[in-house]
């Protein structure tokens, strides 16, 4: 079976199980972020690689100052809310208000079969200048199957 018709089959599968991550709407400076330290135990415990997986952006920021576009950067991603984290880096993505964006293919490292219900975006805000401001995440968590399989996607809601 090839790649594409299995992402078609279990695209299906995940659309009606994909969770709409409503995060609160507090965004933090990415600066304030304690450093992740790994472990040892985490290599050990870690699980395989999670393949070829869709990260789907919505940007549903709505501030009294306008609804922006956004340019999401990266994401962390943990079982326990308190980490450790794990990072996913990608291109810049700009995501416009109501708009979604995927990032095709990720492969998730050390995710296979891990529940992933807790995720940091990470992202800029096109400032009225039309420059962007500083980077800050937004936390968000996912209810229901979290399950990292290969070829599923996460939607992810940035509020």
């Amino acid at each position: 079976m090839s790649n594409s018709t299995k992402r078609g089959g279990l695209w299906s599968v995940a659309v009606l199980g994909f969770i709409a991550a409503c995060g609160s709407v507090d965004e933090r400076p990415a600066s304030e972020e304690a450093p992740q330290t790994a472990t040892t135990e985490q290599g050990i415990l870690g699980s395989n690689l999670c393949k070829d997986v869709d990260l789907i952006f919505t940007n549903s920021r709505e501030r009294a100052s306008g609804n922006v576009a956004i340019r999401v950067r990266r994401v962390k991603f943990s079982e326990n809310a308190n980490g450790p984290w794990r990072s996913e880096d990608f291109s810049n993505r700009v995501v416009g208000y109501g708009d979604t964006v995927t990032v095709d293919n990720q492969d998730l490292e050390n995710s296979y079969n891990d529940d992933l219900e807790h995720w940091r975006i990470y992202y800029n805000v096109l400032q009225p200048n039309g420059t962007w401001g500083s980077e800050v995440y937004q936390q968000v968590t996912h209810f229901g199957d979290s399950t990292c399989r290969n070829y599923r996607g996460y939607s992810l809601v940035v509020n």
